[in-house]
């Protein structure tokens, strides 16, 4: 291939560090080839690094500022801000040449490894805290920092789990009762120190959610994720208020899935179908509690018959309303109403009186 570059480049295999970040982030790699305007640089991962940063090399006290040109998955072009002194020629020996120890070698592919992986949680979106053995934090990204109001000063000082926790609270991240405090400090360290992964949802005070999550590391670390659920909290909390308007209202109401198991019965179809307060039923096992229970009449080499019905009845999703004499001289009007997904919505209505009034006029019709 032709050259292009302004002044040619010579091939080279020195160990060199990318520094960003105010010198708080360091990447190893392997300088390829080299000219007073510009490197070729070789790395384990480019996830990460800035577009502009500084490039230090073995043996070599200058440090250049350096800009992205161009990048692969491994290898990236830089230009000099300025240029820079000739250095050193390629056959000077430093821990990447063939005469480095091994250990070194592998110990320097570990440590560029390690600092692609704490490069790659700098980036993403979720709140990242690493803690040791002690739990004191030995990483904190840039996305806990801000949802946390952390200033740079406090996170870089290596700060427990337990003064993060007083931080949120003193900046009015999260809302803690002053009297609870201690008590709720001490649940949450509880639960970091077993490592238990059972998720915690926290909101905070300007109206935003987070998973909380725990992962066990070795050696006893820790790490701490803490992921958005805004959306997914608002939703459950549209779903409780819905279920407790429903709870409250004086029709009998059980929602069915597609397999026509119950995921809500309210109070007044409890008390209909005198249920105990447990979930787990199906539709069938609610007809036969209620045959059961001696709510209505069916004669027992029919009740098979009767149940299939009704299953038949709600999974055509007819909305076609059905009454059912119960033993105590009621009767109940049962509807169904198909929901979205193969879902299925049976409502009960107490038409005891409605009924008589329907039935009078034929019966004095008949005197």
């Amino acid at each position: 291939m032709a050259e292009h570059r302004r002044v040619p480049r010579t091939r080279t295999l020195r160990s060199g560090k990318i520094v960003f970040n105010h010198d708080r982030s360091v990447v190893d790699c392997t300088v390829r080839n080299l000219s007073t305007h510009g490197a070729c640089l070789e790395l384990a991962s480019l996830v990460g690094v800035p577009d502009t940063f500084v490039l230090t090399m073995s043996g070599d006290a200058a440090r250049g500022a350096c800009r992205l040109v161009w990048k692969t998955d491994h290898r990236a072009g830089v230009a000099f801000d300025e240029p820079v002194p000739e250095r050193r020629d390629a056959g000077t020996p430093d821990r990447h040449s063939a005469t480095a120890p091994q250990d070194g070698a592998r110990s320097d592919a570990v440590r560029a490894e390690l600092l692609a992986l704490r490069a790659g949680l700098e980036a993403v979106a979720f709140g990242v805290v690493l803690l040791d053995q002690n739990l004191r934090a030995q990483f904190i990204n840039r996305a806990f920092r801000r949802l946390w109001r952390l200033p740079d000063a406090k996170a870089d000082a290596k700060p427990s789990f337990t003064a993060l926790m007083v931080h949120g609270r003193e900046t009015g991240v999260y809302e803690l009762p002053a009297d609870g405090l201690d008590a709720t400090i001490a649940e949450r360290v509880e639960h970091v120190k077993a490592g238990n992964p059972a998720p915690l949802d926290l909101r905070l005070a300007g109206g935003e959610a987070f998973r909380f999550q725990c992962a066990a590391l070795p050696a006893g670390g820790r790490m701490l994720s803490y992921t958005p659920v805004t959306d997914v909290m608002r939703q459950a909390d549209e779903v409780d208020v819905l279920r407790a308007a429903l709870d409250a209202a004086g029709q009998g109401i059980i929602l069915l899935d597609a397999d026509l198991n119950a995921t809500f019965v309210n109070q007044a179809a409890r008390t209909l179908w005198r249920l105990p307060d447990k979930a787990g039923f199906g539709y069938a096992d609610i007809l036969q509690h209620g045959y059961e229970e001696g709510l209505y009449e069916v004669p027992a080499d029919t009740l098979d018959t009767f149940v299939a019905g009704r299953i038949a009845h709600a999974r055509s999703g007819d909305p076609q309303p059905v009454d059912l004499p119960t033993n105590d001289g009621r009767v109940i009007r049962s509807q169904c109403t198909a929901l979205p997904g193969g879902r299925r919505m049976i409502g009960y209505v107490d038409v005891t009186g409605l009924v008589a009034g329907e039935r009078a006029p034929h019966i004095q019709a008949a005197e």
